[in-house]
C-alpha cells in the first residue's frame, strides 16, 4: 500500500513538474525571454500557470491517471490518457479566454505539444522500464521455470502480462497455438513456436519444464487430447479454469490450478433450469442426511445458493459436518443453518427431529458405500441403508415432508454386492411409501463420483506419490465417472422432477471409462511413465465387484425429461403391504446371521448375482 501510495505521489509531483516547465517554454518560445517578463505578459504567464495546474489535476483524477498502472499499459490506457491531455488542453483554452489571460492562440498549441510529450513520455518510460527488466531476464536467465503457454489469444497475452508482474515465476520461451496463421509470428516479442502437435518436440528442444493452458473456452474433448498430449511431456501442467475469469479481468496467475483427473473426462459444463430449481428450494427448510460426506456436503454448498429458509445438515459423523458448518457461514450467508448430530438409525431421534423443523424438502445421502466393507459386514449395510431409509422416509411421510430425494448408485442395478442390493431395497421402499402419500418420492441413481471418499483418485494419488505400485483391480475394468459437484447440480435438478408415486432418475453419466486407462492418465499428470516409473499392479476383482456398471434395469423403460442430462428410468413397484413382511423378516435376522441376511435380501432383489450383457448395457443407454 505505502509503495503504492509513493508511486502514486511521484507521478503527480512529476505531472506538476512538467506542466510548470511546458506553460515556461512555451512562453518563452512565444514571446521572447524579454517580453515574459514584462508586467502584462507574467501576469498572464502566473494566470495560465494557475488554470493549467488546477485544470490538469481536475481531469487527470476524472481520467484516473492516477489509478493506472502505467508499469502494464496498453494501447488502451495510452487512448484514455490521449483523451484526457486533449480534454485538458481543451478546457485550458476556454478557461484562459473567460480569465481573459491574453495568451496567443500558437502558445496554447505549442504548450498542448510539449506538455502532451512530456506526460506520455513520461508514463511511457515505465513500458521501457519494464521491457529492458525483461530483457535482463532473458538474457541473463530466469530463476524460476521455463515457460510454455498453450493458447496464443487474450487469455494467453493476459497470462504472460501477469507472469512478468513477477519475474521469479519464471521465463515463458514461447506459445503454442493451433491456428496456423499465428505460428511464426511474435506475442509481445515472444515466438509463437508452432501448434499442440509439436508440442513433445518443443518442450524437449526448449529445456520446457512448465506449461500452463489458457484457453479456457476450449471444447472439454479438445482439453482432454491437449491433456494427453501435455502429459507425455513430463512437464508440470496447469490451467486457467474458467472463461468467466478471463470475460471479468481476472487475470492472476494465482488462479492457475494444477491439472485433475476430472480435466480428462471430456465432460460439457452442466446447465441448470435455476428458474426450476429457486421455486422448490427458495424460502424453504431443507434437510440433507449424511451432510458431512462427499456428495452430501456438496448438495449442502450448492442449495445455500438458492437461499433456503433453513438448512440443516444432519450426520452421526461431527468432525467433518463441523468444518462445513463454518464453510458455508464463511461463504454463503443463509437466513438459518442447523447441524444435527444424529443417526439415521434411530427413528425416534429422527421423529423429534423431523416434529422440531418440518423439513419441507429431504435429500437423503447416509449410507454405507463402500462395497468390500459392506462385503465384511452385510448386517451393518442393511441396518444402514434399508433400515436408515425406511425410519427417514416414514418421517417424512408422516410429517408431510413436500419432496424426498434418496441418492441412489448404479450398483443397485443388477446388484453383484450387498451395498448394491441394499440400495436397491431402499429404492423400492420409497417407491412403496411414494404411491399412498403426500410427499412426493424419488431415487436419484448415477455411478462413481471422482473424488470423494474411497474413490479410486485419492488411492491412486496416494500410491504415485508413495513411488508406486499403482493397483488397478482389472485391466479391462469399467466405471461410470463424473464430479462431485456436477453429481450434486443434477441430484439437485433432478428433485424439481420428483412427482406422485416415486420413481427412479437416471443421470447421464457419459460413456464408461477404463480404470486402467485413468490410472496411465493420473500417472503421466503427475510426470512419470506408466510401468517405467510406476508399475501398474493388477490385483484381480474384489469381493461383489463387476468389470462394468449398470445404470438401468433390461426391464425399465427410460423416459426423457426438460433437462437433457436427467432421465426417468420406469421400475417394478412394490406394494407397501407387500414389503413391509419382508423387511420385518430381515430385520428379525440382523445380528444372528450374516448368510440369512445374505439370503433374505436376494429374495428381496432377486436380480442379486445377475450381470446383463455389456453390449446391451451400452444399446439401452444410448439415449444417455
Amino acid at each position: 500500500m505505502f509503495e503504492r501510495m509513493l508511486r502514486k505521489m511521484i507521478l503527480v509531483i512529476l505531472d506538476g513538474i512538467i506542466c510548470i516547465a511546458s506553460t515556461y517554454i512555451a512562453f518563452y518560445l512565444i514571446l521572447g525571454p524579454h517580453r515574459l517578463w514584462e508586467g502584462q505578459f507574467l501576469s498572464g504567464f502566473f494566470i495560465y500557470l494557475g488554470a493549467t495546474l488546477a485544470i490538469m489535476y481536475f481531469g487527470f483524477v476524472i481520467f484516473k491517471m492516477y489509478k493506472t498502472q502505467w508499469y502494464y499499459a496498453g494501447v488502451r490506457e495510452m487512448i484514455r490518457a490521449i483523451f484526457a491531455l486533449g480534454t485538458v488542453n481543451l478546457l485550458l483554452f476556454v478557461c484562459a479566454q473567460v480569465l481573459n489571460a491574453k495568451v496567443p492562440i500558437r502558445l496554447h498549441l505549442l504548450f498542448a505539444v510539449i506538455n502532451s510529450i512530456f506526460v506520455l513520455g513520461v508514463r511511457m518510460s515505465y513500458r521501457i522500464l519494464r521491457y529492458i527488466q525483461g530483457e535482463y531476464i532473458r538474457l541473463n536467465g530466469a530463476r524460476g521455470s521455463r515457460i510454455l503457454i498453450i493458447g496464443a489469444g487474450e487469455a494467453g497475452l493476459m497470462l504472460y502480462m501477469e507472469i512478468l508482474r513477477n519475474p521469479k515465476r519464471g521465463l515463458v520461451v514461447g506459445f503454442i497455438d493451433d491456428d496456423r496463421k499465428k505460428i511464426g509470428m511474435t506475442v509481445k516479442g515472444i515466438p509463437i513456436l508452432g501448434s499442440t502437435k509439436d508440442l513433445e518436440r518443443i518442450a524437449t528442444s526448449r529445456s520446457i519444464n512448465e506449461i500452463m493452458i489458457a484457453i479456457p473456452s476450449a471444447p472439454t474433448d479438445v482439453l482432454k487430447r491437449i491433456l494427453n498430449d501435455c502429459a507425455k511431456t513430463k512437464c508440470k501442467i496447469s490451467l486457467i479454469p474458467s472463461i468467466h475469469n478471463i470475460k471479468s479481468g481476472k487475470y492472476d496467475v494465482s488462479l492457475l490450478r494444477d491439472v485433475e483427473p476430472e480435466d480428462l473426462l471430456g465432460r460439457e459444463e452442466v446447465e441448470l433450469n435455476v428458474a426450476d430449481i429457486s421455486k422448490y428450494i427458495t424460502r424453504q427448510t431443507v434437510l440433507v442426511t449424511g451432510a458431512g460426506g462427499s456428495i452430501g456436503s456438496e448438495l449442502c454448498r450448492q442449495i445455500c445458493l438458492y437461499e433456503p429458509k433453513n438448512l440443516i445438515m444432519l450426520d452421526i459423523y461431527e468432525n467433518n459436518v463441523f468444518e462445513l458448518e463454518h464453510e458455508i457461514r464463511r461463504n454463503c450467508p443463509i437466513q438459518q443453518l442447523s447441524v444435527v448430530i444424529a443417526s439415521i438409525r434411530d427413528e425416534k431421534r429422527l421423529a423429534a427431529i423431523f416434529k422440531e423443523y418440518k423439513p419441507n424438502i429431504v435429500f437423503h445421502a447416509a449410507a454405507h458405500k463402500h462395497v468390500p466393507l459392506m462385503e465384511d459386514c452385510p448386517g451393518e449395510a442393511v441396518k444402514n441403508n434399508v433400515f436408515g431409509t425406511l425410519n427417514i422416509a416414514k418421517m417424512a411421510d408422516k410429517y408431510k415432508t413436500d419432496r424426498f430425494v434418496l441418492i441412489s448408485t448404479d450398483k443397485a442395478v443388477n446388484p453383484t454386492n450387498i451395498m448394491g442390493a441394499t440400495k436397491r431395497i431402499a429404492e423400492q421402499i420409497i417407491n412403496a411409501i411414494g404411491m399412498n402419500s403426500d410427499t412426493k418420492f424419488g431415487a436419484v441413481r448415477f455411478g462413481n463420483v471422482l473424488g470423494s471418499s474411497g474413490s479410486v483418485i485419492p488411492l491412486f494419488k496416494k500410491q504415485i506419490a508413495a513411488g508406486g505400485p499403482v493397483t488397478v483391480t482389472h485391466p479391462d475394468v469399467t466405471r461410470y465417472f463424473m464430479t462431485i459437484p456436477e453429481a450434486s447440480r443434477l441430484v439437485i435438478q433432478a428433485g424439481s422432477l420428483v412427482g406422485g408415486g416415486g420413481g427412479i432418475f437416471v443421470l447421464d453419466m457419459g460413456g464408461m471409462i477404463k480404470i486402467d486407462d485413468l490410472a496411465k492418465d493420473l500417472i503421466r499428470l503427475s510426470g512419470y511413465e506408466p510401468n517405467v516409473d510406476i508399475e501398474i499392479s493388477y490385483t484381480g476383482l474384489r469381493p461383489g465387484e463387476k468389470m462394468f456398471e449398470e445404470l438401468m434395469h433390461a426391464r425399465e423403460e427410460l423416459i426423457t425429461t426438460d433437462y437433457k442430462k436427467v432421465f426417468i428410468g420406469k421400475a417394478d413397484v412394490y406394494e407397501m403391504s407387500e414389503l413391509e413382511p419382508r423387511l420385518n423378516q430381515l430385520k428379525a435376522l440382523l445380528d444372528k446371521d450374516d448368510e440369512k441376511v445374505i439370503s433374505m435380501v436376494k429374495r428381496m432383489v432377486p436380480e442379486f448375482g445377475s450381470i446383463g450383457k455389456l453390449e446391451d448395457n451400452k444399446e439401452k443407454l444410448k439415449i444417455v
